[in-house]
């Protein structure tokens, strides 16, 4: 996938591939350029399901995105545990050759975004990104 990423929500969030095994964070306002030919998967935000896994993993990064990482887990776990929405805001560009499946936080919600197109898109908690023809999809098969 090559896609331009911004933040346009208020707060920091996490942005990462499991394919391509990369974890980053996004600042709020900042742009973040996805440019791998193995990045066919790309979660922003966190996921329901992982949120402890994605803590554990945050242990073994160095450096200054820990610290921002660290603080991402910490308010998504108060959001959820308060049963606060935790919205997650992004305008997205697609600047590669294929279709981009964005699945909006409640993983049944989806949306195409188009080769040579921008979107803005906010969701509860996460936004998954799946190049089409590429990455399994929902039942594990290349869509």
């Amino acid at each position: 996938m090559k896609l331009t990423i911004t933040n346009t929500g208020s707060q920091a969030e996490a942005i990462y591939s499991p394919p391509a095994d990369w974890t980053d964070a996004i600042e709020a306002g900042a742009t973040f350029e996805v440019t791998g030919d193995a990045d066919d998967v790309v979660i922003i935000g966190i996921k329901p399901g992982v949120l402890e896994t994605f803590e554990q993993g945050v242990k073994a990064i160095a450096g200054a995105v820990k610290t921002v990482l660290e603080a991402i887990v910490g308010r998504k776990k108060q959001a959820r545990a308060a049963g606060q929405a935790d919205d997650v805001s992004m305008s997205i560009s697609n600047h590669g050759g294929a279709d981009v499946r964005v699945i909006l936080g409640d993983g049944v919600t989806d949306v195409t975004l188009v080769p040579g197109t921008t979107q803005s898109f906010t969701a509860d908690g996460y936004l998954e990104l799946r190049e089409l023809g590429h990455a399994p999809q929902q039942g594990g098969t290349p869509d």
